[in-house]
């Protein structure tokens, strides 16, 4: 009845969802929009298995939407960290590409009926080189500060290596692909479900970080 639904990926979700609403409150600042991001997440991930268990339909354009509103979301969070002059001008103008990216990707390439994997790459890349710069500022400004009580270090390390992880898996899936056919194992599936498991812990890890520094 449920085939498909409760996968480590959407279970993983689901604890970051409850940890969400548990450790972030009115103190917690723009952190608080995690709260409706991955609610947003959960409800994608039921309606593509809706479209695609039950009704038998495509459900690409359901992830290729979903890919556009997390990564704007990311982008905006890790923005919040960078200090320079023009940086909102830059912001808006990488969030703006995303969405016109996402656009185009749902009207013109199949992303009604497949999921976009050049999409998912370069959005992968371009946040993996985000979160370095990131990284490296925090490193220059953030010399006595505790890092591993600091929400922002364990956000952008998360984002990092699924971002790496799942640019890399993307670039493989064809191989990947022809492995499991001749193996049987579905290693494509494993890695995905390892790196979403890495990235939704070191979210729950960041919202318990905040909590704590608000109960300081």
């Amino acid at each position: 009845m449920f085939t498909g639904l409760f996968t480590p990926t959407n279970i993983a979700e689901l604890v970051a969802f409850v940890a969400a609403l548990v450790f972030l409150n009115k103190n917690s600042g723009i952190c608080q929009v995690f709260k409706l991001i991955l609610l947003i997440t959960l409800l994608a991930e039921f309606t593509g298995w809706i479209l695609a268990w039950k009704l038998y339909r495509p459900n690409g354009w359901v992830f290729n939407s979903l890919l556009g509103i997390n990564s704007s979301f990311i982008v905006f969070i890790l923005f919040q960290r960078l200090n320079y002059k023009y940086k909102d001008k830059v912001l808006i103008a990488i969030i703006s590409l995303i969405i016109i990216s996402t656009l185009v990707t749902l009207v013109f390439l199949d992303g009604i009926t497949i999921y976009n994997r050049l999409m998912e790459i370069t959005i992968d890349l371009g946040l993996a080189i985000l979160c370095c710069i990131v990284l490296y500022q925090m490193l220059l400004t953030e010399k006595n500060r505790s890092f591993y009580a600091f929400e922002y270090f364990w956000l952008v390390n998360g984002v990092l290596v699924y971002s790496l992880g799942s640019a890399v898996l993307y670039v493989s899936h064809p191989y990947l692909g022809v492995y499991q056919q001749e193996s049987g194992i579905q290693l494509a599936q494993y890695i995905n479900d390892t790196l979403n498991i890495i990235l939704y812990a070191s979210y729950i890890i960041a919202f318990i970080c905040r909590w704590k520094h608000n109960k300081s």
